[in-house]
């Protein structure tokens, strides 16, 4: 427990008779700290303690003003307290680690770390503050030295065999009959106790706030939940200022002369415990709690033991443990150097006396606080590496150690517990884990938790909040792979992992999501996926054209990196990697249902497409359900002809009688397009909703749901074609929208023009309805199969349309009508709800995402895509923060080139010259000012931007001998 009952505590107004004597404290705590850091206070002890009288609040305060600023050894300048520079003051570390433990796995290694913390919690407890020597005197009175068993009350204490100073250690312990933490009295169970009071507490905060909890929810839940009488040292006094109204993290350091004790890093194990495989998580975790009420090495501490926790769940060896946990706090740290100091004795002698000796020596009670992160956390790692082959070992010593006998054999306890060593239920424990964690935590936090024992606790995986760790540590960007579900639960993730499901449209306007403008017509199922989950509003089309973004998503390469470039017409080539043969070695069972657009029109004219789907395959996915042919017959040829051999989708409506009328009409469509600039003819089409071919793939979309069984999870992606044109609305949508009611397209003045566009604007909107309301029917298959909120959901489009906007039509073109593609993320257990982010992203950065949520390490992605210019965004939607990627860049058609940077496009077409737009003044582009004398540095500077975007990127390697023009070959030696 981080409180201590010693003549220097001055956090516990009841044992002082009045103010004065109070600040005096304070203000000794203050100038023992600052010795500490590294200051001069001489001068300043001599008039704190030459004041004469009553010493007041106001003159309390001005000293502690001018010992902030006596200049000092340690100060923020090279121990900092801000997560930025913390991080940049780190030395190499894994981040992350690779990660494959079953459910069942992570269940024990959570009940192990648990009841690793209470049993060492109640171990240290009656000699919480004591020195070693005073300890081994008690053992020797009772149950034995060393340590194997919880010590035993002493009456009357015998006068014979101790000095006076250990009765009245005696006397303040264990005067009172009925002590529950010594074995005489087990069975009144676990008594409450700060070291089991922060993991729960703070276990809830994650239930309610998510990873993504702030500072100041943190403090929100200790006013809330945590009676201000149950907090010591730095926590009363944040919790203090936070009460009169002082914001993180001014509330730590306002005359808080506690903020580099203990008392932060006994509160790290939630976070630990929600990120398996992450030590940077759960560090990150860690520093968010820490600041409410420490600076420096109080902070580091929680990081510390935080990140080792995190790295517990798959590293074994003790030493490793304890240089992760290093590698997330400041290398040159006080703290760093200490344990290193301590963990080099430890080694060289292999006796925790001999480390115990140096951690007295050199940062014993004389120099430091007793209840100081540092020597504390010295007395852990020393806990840690006695405990390295035997827990009980570990956990007696740590005690034994003295100091904060409890804090420190509950942190060992937790990471020993964690990592499963050999004897982790030691010969101390069966009583307390059937006694409970004790009524008086019942009363602490009545009536939200109802059970309190070990077992209570173990069932409800940790305050349930497992199931977001277990996500977590499936979820995070480049992580491990971890259980979020049970096994044995088909369609559920059944080995570990989450179902993905990627939910593309194709050609869908970016104002038409609702996030980004508000004069469009709202979209219910957009809208509720927006609402639900994270929307990246900046995201950019690397090609604002079907096949070659398509490619990117499977790829995640540029347009350019392919032989073919960034254009339509040429049939996909097979010798990239591709995210789906990933997701495959990755234990993942791959669909893809509906539009693929791999192959070209002239190679449908001499196979059905059917046929085709086995090089689908290849590319591997192990359903295919390919039906984009519709775009190859839809509009006819320039010879007069139309047709393909067939897909499935013509197959139905040959079937239904539909065929020849849908071909006619979109023939005629195409002529009256073609010789309106692409605006289409202002008419209903000829087939009813259920006969569209998004009706039509739906089903199947859904029958693939409902049918899952197979024992492992599923990524599914689901290829939309609505809204790309033709605009043949079928009768029943098409007056759902009037054209006056639509926004006009801007840098378009002729009134007749105008009114056109807005025709087809009506018209589209009208297919984008439709296309929301399918995807509404795959969300209810998710539903009725119990899946959804345990499934990740992308949905993105793979370009825009210009719809009239300067007169222009459709897709091929860098204005953002054209290349704009925002991307919606939802994920309840981890990604927030409700949250835009203005961030920019790329399509070639949805496969890295993909990969990353099926845990894949940021190297294995590597390896997985090479030369991919992609990253994951995952982290970014679960944390949010000012930015993803500094540029988003674009390429139309091997010549236009275009890059977004902050508010600034520029667009470099060749021989055409350039533009230059403002979008934060000019959203839709109609002002280009690359001949503005005052946008001349700006203009160099996106020149050269572009430009090293450009030189950047790489050539990908070969993967195979055959190339995309043999794909027929290849088909045809098969036939």
């Amino acid at each position: 427990m981080a409180k201590h009952h010693n003549e220097t505590t001055a956090y516990h107004p009841q044992e002082f008779p009045g103010a004065d004597l109070r600040y005096r404290l304070l203000l000794k705590e203050e100038m023992s700290l600052r010795t500490e850091q590294g200051c001069d206070v001489a001068a300043m002890r001599e008039r704190i303690e030459g004041v004469k009288g009553e010493l007041d609040h106001a003159r309390c305060l001005r000293f502690f003003e001018e010992l902030a600023e006596l200049p000092a050894k340690y100060d923020e300048s090279n121990e900092p307290s801000d997560y930025a520079r913390i991080a940049a003051a780190r030395p190499a570390g894994p981040r992350t680690i690779p990660l494959n433990i079953s459910h069942a796995t992570l269940r024990s290694k959570l009940r192990g770390a648990w009841n690793g913390r209470v049993v060492g919690c109640l171990l240290g407890k009656p000699v919480e503050g004591w020195d070693q020597k005073d300890i081994e005197t008690l053992g020797r009175l009772t149950t034995g030295y060393p340590l194997r068993d919880y010590l035993g009350a002493v009456y009357p204490p015998p006068t014979d065999q101790i000095n006076p100073r250990f009765k009245r250690l005696l006397k303040v312990r264990f005067s009172t009959p009925g002590y529950p933490a010594v074995r005489d009295f087990l069975s009144g169970g676990m008594p409450v106790d700060d070291d089991t009071n922060y993991p729960v507490l703070n276990t809830l905060l994650l239930e309610r706030r998510g990873a993504r909890f702030t500072t100041e929810q943190v403090g929100d839940i200790w006013h809330h939940l945590l009676p201000f009488g149950s907090v010591g040292t730095a926590e009363r006094i944040a919790y203090r200022n936070l009460a009169n109204n002082m914001a993180p993290p001014a509330c730590a350091r306002f005359m808080n002369p506690g903020r580099e004790l203990i008392g932060a890093q006994i509160r790290a194990d939630a976070y630990g415990f929600i990120a398996p495989g992450m030590p940077e998580k759960a560090a990150a975790m860690g520093f968010k709690d820490a600041c409410l009420s420490h600076v420096q090495n109080g902070i580091y501490g929680e990081m510390w033991v935080a990140a080792m926790l995190a790295a517990a769940f798959a590293v074994k060896d003790v030493f490793e443990v304890i240089e992760i946990g290093l590698s997330e706090i400041p290398a040159d740290s006080r703290l760093t150097k200490a344990i290193r100091k301590i963990v080099g004795v430890w080694k060289k002698s292999r006796d925790w006396e001999k480390a115990l000796t140096a951690v007295d020596r050199f940062y014993g009670k004389h120099l430091l606080h007793e209840g100081h992160t540092i020597n504390n956390a010295a007395v852990v790692a020393i806990g840690l590496l006695e405990g390295r082959e035997d827990f009980e070992r570990g956990l007696t010593r740590s005690v034994m150690c003295g100091y904060d006998a409890d804090c420190n054999g509950a942190t060992v306890g937790a990471i020993l517990g964690m990592r499963g060593s050999p004897g982790m239920v030691p010969r101390i424990a069966p009583d307390l884990l059937g006694a409970g964690v004790g009524e008086a935590m019942k009363r602490w936090l009545v009536p939200r938790i109802k059970e309190t024992s070990v077992e209570a606790f173990s069932r409800r995986d940790f305050m349930k909040t497992i199931g977001l760790g277990a996500a977590a540590s499936v979820l995070s960007d480049g992580m491990v792979s971890m259980p979020v579900m049970a096994a044995g639960n088909a369609g559920r993730g059944a080995v570990g992992k989450p179902n993905i499901l990627l939910i593309t449209t194709d050609e869908q306007r970016f104002d038409t999501y609702g996030a980004i403008r508000s004069d469009w017509p709202q979209l219910p199922n957009l809208s509720r996926l927006r609402n639900e989950g994270t929307t990246l509003t900046n995201a950019y089309s690397n090609c604002p054209i079907c096949m070659p973004c398509r490619y990117s998503w499977l790829t995640g390469l540029y347009g350019s990196q392919t032989e073919r470039g960034p254009v339509n017409g040429y049939d996909w080539p097979d010798y990239h990697k591709t995210m789906p043969q990933a997701l495959q070695k990755a234990g993942y069972h791959t669909a893809v249902i509906g539009k693929v657009h791999a192959f070209t029109a002239g190679t449908l004219d001499a196979y059905h497409l059917e046929d085709l789907e086995k090089q689908i395959h290849v590319w591997g996915y192990d359903t295919v359900f390919e039906a984009s042919g519709r775009e190859m017959w839809c509009h006819g040829r320039k010879d007069g002809t139309y047709g393909i051999k067939g897909c499935r989708y013509t197959d139905y409506l040959r079937n239904r009688g539909l065929y020849d009328k849908a071909l006619k009409d979109s023939a005629e469509r195409s002529k009256i397009e073609e010789a309106n600039n692409g605006i289409e003819p202002y008419r209903p089409g000829i087939l009813g909703i259920d006969d569209t071919l998004d009706g039509f793939i739906v089903r199947e979309m859904c029958n693939f749901v409902k049918s899952y069984d197979k024992d492992k999870p599923f990524f599914l992606h689901a290829s939309f074609f609505a809204p790309h044109y033709p605009l043949d609305v079928p009768p029943e949508y098409f007056n759902m929208f009037r054209p006056e009611d639509m926004p006009p397209p801007a840098g378009v003045e002729d009134p007749v023009l105008i009114r056109r566009w807005q025709e087809n604007r009506a018209m589209y909107m009208a297919l984008a309805t439709i296309v929301d309301e399918q995807i509404g029917k795959l969300l209810k298959a998710l539903e009725e199969k119990g899946i959804l909120d345990e499934t990740i959901i992308i949905m993105t489009t793979d370009h825009g349309d210009m719809l009239g906007d300067r007169n222009k039509s459709h897709k091929f073109h860098p204005e953002e009508g054209s290349c704009r593609t925002p991307i919606i993320v939802r994920y309840p257990r981890l990604i927030p709800k409700s949250v835009t982010l203005s961030g920019l992203a790329e399509s070639v950065d949805v496969p890295h995402t993909i990969l990353a949520v099926a845990g894949l390490s940021a190297g294995d992605r590597e390896q997985a895509l090479p030369a991919s210019p992609g990253l994951s965004f995952w982290d970014y939607c679960r944390n949010g923060g000012a930015t993803f990627r500094d540029s988003a860049f674009a390429e139309v058609r091997g010549e236009a080139k275009m890059l977004r940077r902050g508010d600034w496009k520029y667009v470099r077409v060749p021989g055409k010259g350039g533009h230059l737009f403002n979008l934060s003044v000019d959203p839709y582009e109609l002002t280009n000012l690359i001949d503005s004398p005052d946008c001349a540095s700006t203009l160099r500077e996106m020149q050269e931007a572009l430009m090293d975007r450009i030189v950047s990127v790489r050539v990908p390697p070969l993967q195979g001998k055959f190339r995309g023009d043999e794909i027929m070959k290849r088909l045809n030696a098969a036939r």
